[in-house]
């Protein structure tokens, strides 16, 4: 789906691979995967709903979930959902982002900051990168973390480790887009590019977890 791009080659695979095992869980999460990507969010939550019941303490499943409400704009309750994730185990980073995420599309920016704060404590940053974000959000607001976080993307100082582990192990590699970097330099490029790595690094998300999943099934 994702390394040859035949979306209809992937939706008959996991159709089949549901027709030959419907109790598989994997194999209901995998066509959520898909089925998001083609931005069918209802149908997602749908599949991803019935993996969950099949394998409720699935760390994988219930990111998943949160992700499939994300993306149908239920932020309400993807926030409530990455709450529930967080949970289930403080230490796993993946729905930290999504969390805070979910909040700022609420408008909810003082909650998004204090988890984003509690995402560089378990990733164990700095106190210098700590106290540049304390400091565009008192000064900036939200926008202002925005604008810090592009700032030490730019730098080279803000690639989060779980974003290096999954671009790692899905084959995007961040630094491809120095080509970006070198033929614009404006501050407004410099917010694309952080952008468009927050995309490519969500996409990573996608793949690493179908692989990990398959490793642990």
């Amino acid at each position: 789906m994702y390394y040859e791009w035949d979306f209809a080659g992937a939706q008959r695979s996991c159709q089949r691979a549901l027709e030959l095992n419907p109790n598989s869980s994997m194999a209901h999460q995998v066509y959520s995967h898909y089925l998001l990507s083609r931005g069918r969010s209802d149908e997602a939550i749908v599949e991803i709903k019935t993996a969950i019941d099949l394998e409720p303490t699935s760390l994988f499943n219930q990111l998943v979930y949160g992700i499939g409400l994300y993306y149908a704009r239920r932020y309400d309750e993807a926030a409530l959902q990455f709450k529930r994730v967080i949970s289930m185990n403080q230490n796993f980073g993946n729905a930290y982002p999504w969390l805070w995420q979910s909040l700022e599309m609420q408008g909810k920016y003082e909650e998004a900051f204090e988890w984003l704060m509690k995402f560089q404590a378990l990733q164990k940053r700095d106190n210098e990168a700590v106290q540049l974000f304390k400091t565009a959000y008192q000064t900036s607001g939200w926008q202002g973390v925005l604008g810090e976080q592009a700032r030490q993307f730019e730098a080279g100082n803000y690639v989060i480790s779980t974003a290096r582990v999954l671009t790692a192990r899905s084959g995007i590699r961040i630094k491809r887009l120095n080509i970006w970097k070198n033929r614009f330099s404006d501050a407004s490029c410099g917010w694309f590019i952080f952008k468009l790595t927050r995309n490519l690094i969500r996409c990573a998300t996608t793949r690493a977890l179908m692989n990990w999943s398959s490793a642990l099934d």
